[in-house]
C-alpha cells in the first residue's frame, strides 16, 4: 500500500510538474511573443524616426534647391538692372546739376553689382557684398541730401536731375535696403532654425 501511495504521490506530483511546467511553458511563450512585439515595436519606432529624417533631409534638399533657382534669377534680374543702371549713368554725366556725381556712382554702383554677381555665382558668399551694400548707402546719402530740392523739368536749374536718373537711383536704393534687411532676417531664422 504505501508503494501504491508513493505511486500515487509520484503521479500526483509528476502531473503538478506538468501542469506548472505548461503553464510556465505558456509564461514563456508570451513574454516571448511580448519581446518580439517589443522588438518589432521598437524597430517600427526606429523606422519611423529614420523616415521622420529622410523627410527632413529632403525638404532641405529641396528648400536648398529652390533656393538656388530664385538666386540664379535674383542673379539674372540684377545684372539687367546692373547694365541699365551703367548706361543711364553713362548717358547722363554731367547732366545732373543738383549732383554731378549721381551718374558717375550708378556706374560704379553698376559695376560693382556685376562684379559681386559673378563673385557670388563662382566663390560663394562673397567679401565684395559688403562693397555693394556701402555703396548702396553712399547712394542713398547724396539722394536723399538733395532729395527736397531736386527738379527734373528746368535743365538750366541749379538743381535738376533728369528723372530717369534720380528715379532709378532712388528705387534701387530703396530696394537694395529693403533686400538688406530681408536676408539679414533670413539669416536670423537660418541660424535660429539650426540652432533648434
Amino acid at each position: 500500500m504505501t508503494k501504491m501511495a508513493g505511486n500515487e504521490e509520484t503521479k500526483h506530483s509528476q502531473s503538478t510538474f506538468k501542469t506548472i511546467l505548461r503553464q510556465n511553458k505558456f509564461l514563456f511563450i508570451q513574454r516571448l511573443n511580448h519581446a518580439a512585439n517589443s522588438s518589432s515595436s521598437l524597430q517600427t519606432a526606429i523606422s519611423i524616426e529614420d523616415e521622420e529624417k529622410d523627410i527632413k533631409k529632403n525638404l532641405k534638399r529641396s528648400a536648398c534647391n529652390s533656393g538656388q533657382e530664385i538666386m540664379q534669377c535674383y542673379s539674372l534680374i540684377s545684372l539687367f538692372i546692373y547694365v541699365i543702371m551703367i548706361a543711364t549713368g553713362g548717358t547722363n554725366i554731367g547732366n545732373c546739376p543738383a549732383d554731378d556725381y549721381l551718374p558717375v556712382w550708378m556706374i560704379i554702383y553698376g559695376c560693382t553689382g556685376i562684379v559681386v554677381g559673378f563673385t557670388f555665382t563662382c566663390l560663394g558668399f562673397p567679401v565684395l557684398s559688403c562693397l555693394l551694400l556701402i555703396a548702396s548707402f553712399v547712394g542713398a546719402a547724396r539722394l536723399y541730401s538733395i532729395f527736397t530740392k531736386v527738379q527734373h523739368t528746368n535743365n538750366e536749374g541749379l538743381f535738376y536731375c533728369p528723372q530717369s536718373v534720380y528715379l532709378l537711383s532712388f528705387i534701387i536704393v530703396i530696394v537694395d535696403i529693403v533686400l538688406f534687411n530681408i536676408i539679414i532676417l533670413s539669416c536670423c531664422a537660418f541660424f535660429a532654425s539650426n540652432l533648434i
